[in-house]
């Protein structure tokens, strides 16, 4: 996909491409005399539309794999963050049970004391 490609948007009308990044389309509006930037390729999913339908295909088809990618990327944190705080859970956990087997040793203990005694 190059630069000066012609492209249409639902509220700025006929422009071309005029700046084309990983991440960042930028549009010459003729109709209104407007540059814009919008993010790529979501823009291609929703507001802008390449007057060539091969290259429409093409940035729609990036643009789902984008998002795929985004979304494995979300999970991905998501299952990290689960096993964060089942790791933080546990060691809770395992810190209440030791208080309870020292409050238990320390009673036991004290027990035998009066016993003695």
């Amino acid at each position: 996909m190059e630069e000066r490609r012609n492209v249409s948007h639902k509220k700025f009308g006929k422009g071309y491409i005029t700046e084309l990044t990983d991440s960042k389309i930028t549009v010459h509006f003729t109709e209104t005399a407007l540059d814009k930037s919008f993010p790529y390729p979501a823009a291609f999913s929703s507001f802008l539309v390449y007057d060539d339908a091969e290259a429409q295909k093409e940035a729609e088809q990036l643009a789902k794999s984008v998002v795929t990618k985004q979304q494995a990327e979300k999970l991905k944190k998501e299952r990290e963050l689960a096993a964060l705080d089942l790791a933080r859970k546990k060691e809770r956990q395992a810190l209440a049970k030791k208080k309870r087997d020292a409050k238990a040793a320390l009673e036991a203990k004290q027990k035998k004391e009066r016993e003695i005694s």
